[in-house]
């Protein structure tokens, strides 16, 4: 259907604007509704209702005056239904209304009763007896009890008297009201006869809507081309044409009509160019309504009539770039005549749609009319920029070409180039970095740092929470065998002196030798380990190597206390930690050595501190020999495991007397 409205144009640009704010500003005409009267009451009394049909099933306001009651009674004014003449008009939609809040009921007394005298409205006194009034109440047509749309219901608008007097049928007024049909919800959707490649000089365009249901006091929409500013439903200056489409237009709940559109007009304000700030065809409730439901927006584009632009750079060295940096000449060709370039070397874009993070940049603040040029720029192979260090030898770098800050926006002349820089050898990087791991049973770990750690020896820090205190952990950095699989052996074995740093033995001593650190609260502790990248047995730079906790050698098969962080190494040699194909927190992955279910074989490997169990242990048959050299104490273990036995029996060995002195010395 076809409903052009009234079309407003912009023939002479911006009294459009007049025109539509003028409608916006305008109320409609709203019908009169008639007015109803029921059947005068048992006493003559008589009541009128604002309206009585058509009433909006969801809830609407009424006025009702009534006159000639008695002034001695009190009445209740209420919405109900209707059982006919003689019987109470019961229940009433919206029960009593005890607070005076909800307006579905009125009490209205001149003489209620002492808990009434806040709650009952008065009569209007008209002599002789009698009283009349005036009140609004508010009719839905159902409640959580009762539905006035129920076949065979019938409600009224009625007065009866009050409590005081619930058998007296003096009082009972009725005035039937009937509900409207639903309406159907609006669900707009506008299509376009052109939306795309219009001419910039002036088109025009049919814009067809469907599902234009307007909403109770809606009195029309407009339909309008321009840009969708904030305040697009309130400020009509910026638009180039608008129809406006009533009611009656949309009755159907469709329209179709035409709009003007160009991609560059004047307003009283300016001028608006639709190719810079991209404009729409808009639908909006007219009047400046606040009924967001009509809306609807839809982008239009003009034909490009500028020259194509085919934007590219040549760099005359991209590669092995020095490692101390260095120029290259850079050739741009295709380039927009008149406008102003930046080129940088730069990284991956941010947040922003340009590049934020730069150095070495050079700006042309206007390319020649060739659209070429032809710069020289300073590379370097890491820079800083606000903040953010940027190494292009760990991330991807570029020299790029962008628009400058005139038209930053603007995307069309982006050229990126990758580059690479040569290794520079003689730099060796600082150990940086943190990691973190979680147990199976949520313990939590964390290490820093953990990468290009000096191969000679390097202090990582490590701390955790959340362990079982009733298990001795060990704290190493030991061959990563996967999940499942006891981390071993370990670099250094097990110090057993508490000087050389390469492993941690937490928990309780069970031979009351202060060889343990103890637990802090919550299962904490906070150690540093002192760890090479090698020993005589194990090379972390050729086999995968972490930072791991383990139960100590008291039960080696526990895997309960497992967590592993993976480190690398500044010289460039870092296998990385295990690939983790088995979950890190299930202890009942089978451990790829083939030991059983507890990872330590039949009987478990709780030979001692450096034992199977320990730091520096592996598994297999010459497991024994290879834990006791991997422990580097060059055969002094077997003195301690002799220590062990004499304090289990309460003597005391050198080596452990020492450690219990260094402790003590602390």
């Amino acid at each position: 259907m076809r409903t052009s409205g009234r079309r407003i144009t912009d023939r002479l640009r911006w009294p459009v604007a007049a025109a539509i704010a003028a409608t916006m500003a305008l109320g409609t005409a709203v019908p009169a509704i008639a007015q109803a009267q029921g059947d005068p009451g048992p006493e003559g009394q008589q009541i009128t209702v604002s309206k009585t049909a058509d009433l909006d099933r969801a809830g609407e306001t009424i006025t009702v005056t009534g006159t000639g009651f008695d002034i001695a009674k009190g009445i209740y004014l209420a919405f109900c239904v209707d059982n006919g003449p003689g019987v109470t008009p019961s229940p009433c939609i919206g029960g009593v209304d005890m607070t005076g809040e909800s307006g579905s009921s009125v009490w209205i007394s001149s003489n209620p009763p002492p808990y009434g005298v806040d709650l009952a409205k008065p009569y209007t006194d008209e002599g002789d007896g009698r009283g009349g009034f005036e009140f609004d109440l508010r009719l839905a047509s159902s409640d959580e009890y009762t539905d006035c749309l129920d076949e065979g219901v019938v409600c009224s608008v009625i007065t009866r008297a009050d409590h005081t007097r619930a058998g007296d049928r003096s009082q009972d007024v009725r005035v039937p009201v009937t509900f409207a049909e639903p309406r159907p919800i609006a669900d707009p959707s506008v299509t376009l006869s052109a939306s795309e490649g219009l001419d910039p000089a002036g088109d025009t365009v049919t814009v067809s809507g469907t599902g234009f249901n307007l909403p109770p006091g809606v009195p029309g929409i407009y339909a309008v081309f321009g840009p969708h500013n904030e305040d697009y439903w309130t400020d009509a200056s910026v638009y180039h044409s608008a129809a406006f489409l009533t009611a009656a237009d949309l009755a159907s709940g469709s329209f179709e009509t035409d709009l003007d559109v160009v991609a560059e007009y004047e307003t009283g304000s300016g001028v608006i160019d639709c190719v810079a700030v991209g404009c729409e065809v808009l639908t909006f409730a007219a009047h400046g309504s606040t009924d967001r439901t009509l809306d609807t927006f839809t982008p239009v584009s003009f034909a490009d009539t500028a020259t194509e632009l085919d934007p590219a750079l040549t760099v005359s060295k991209t590669e092995g770039l020095g490692a101390q940096g260095e120029s290259v000449e850079v050739t741009g060709s295709g380039f927009a005549p008149g406008q102003g370039i930046y080129l940088a070397q730069t990284v991956e874009l941010g947040e922003a749609a340009y590049p934020e993070t730069y150095t070495s940049a050079a700006w042309l603040s206007a390319v020649d009319e060739s659209g070429t040029f032809t710069e020289t720029i300073e590379l370097a192979p890491s820079f800083e920029k606000d903040g953010r260090a940027v190494d292009c030898a760990k991330q991807d770098c570029y020299v790029a070409a962008f628009n400058d800050h005139t038209a930053i926006a603007d995307r069309s002349q982006d050229v990126w180039v990758p580059i690479t820089f040569a290794e520079n050898k003689d730099v060796q990087q600082e150990p940086n970095g943190t990691g973190q791991a979680t147990g199976p049973e949520g313990q939590q770990v964390e290490a820093t740092p953990v990468d290009d750690l000096d191969p000679a020896g390097a202090d990582v820090r490590v701390t955790g929470s959340g362990f079982d205190v009733d298990k001795n952990i060990y704290v190493a950095l030991c061959v990563d065998n996967g999940p499942g699989a006891q981390p071993t052996p370990c670099v250094g074995g097990v110090d057993m002196s508490g000087e050389a740093g390469s492993s941690k033995w937490i928990g309780t001593d069970p031979y009351g030798s202060n060889l343990t650190i103890p637990w802090g609260s919550g299962g904490s502790f906070d150690v540093t380990l002192t760890v090479p990248a090698a020993d005589e047995f194990v090379d972390c730079r050729e086999t995968a190597c972490s930072i791991i906790t383990r139960r100590d050698h008291q039960a080696g098969g526990d895997r309960s206390q497992d967590t592993r962080i993976p480190v690398t190494w500044a010289d460039g040699s870092n296998p990385g930690g295990q690939d983790d194909d088995q979950d890190d927190d299930d202890p009942t992955n089978p451990a790829p050595d083939g030991s059983g279910p507890d990872g330590s074989g039949p009987d478990g490997d709780n030979l001692g501190p450096a034992g199977n169990g320990g730091p520096g242990s592996e598994s297999g048959p010459n497991s024994a020999v290879r834990n006791l050299a991997s422990t580097g104490i060059n055969g002094a273990w077997p003195l301690s495991l002799a220590a062990v036995a004499l304090i289990g029996a309460g003597g005391l060995t050198l080596g452990l007397s020492r450690r219990r002195r260094a402790n003590e010395t602390e």
